[in-house]
């Protein structure tokens, strides 16, 4: 599985088949414990996120850490990835390609 995952990410990474690759620094294919129960998905990067290549450490990575906290799961015992693997410019709506 985890080989699997790898290459799909390199394959996201790598990416240019919308215009979402000429307007991101990073694409995040998604970070964690690849054999974990707990699959976290969000729409896409933030700002800081695409800034720093790291998924959920803007504000809703803030409010994820203390809620987790909150529950007693630990961060890294998670898969985190967004369903767009880069920034959406001024935070727009994705856009549908048919």
């Amino acid at each position: 599985m985890e080989t699997k995952l790898k290459l799909i990410a390199n394959r996201i990474i790598n990416c240019q088949k919308c215009e979402l690759s000429t307007t991101t620094r990073h694409s995040l294919p998604g970070e964690g414990d690849c054999g974990t129960r707990f699959f976290l998905v969000a729409l896409s990067p933030g700002e800081q996120e695409d800034i720093e290549n790291r998924m959920f450490i803007g504000p809703f990575g803030k409010m994820l850490n203390k809620l987790l906290e909150e529950v007693g799961i630990e961060r890294d015992t998670l898969y985190i990835s967004n369903l767009i693997k880069c920034n959406l410019p001024q935070n727009r709506k994705p856009k549908i390609y048919a």
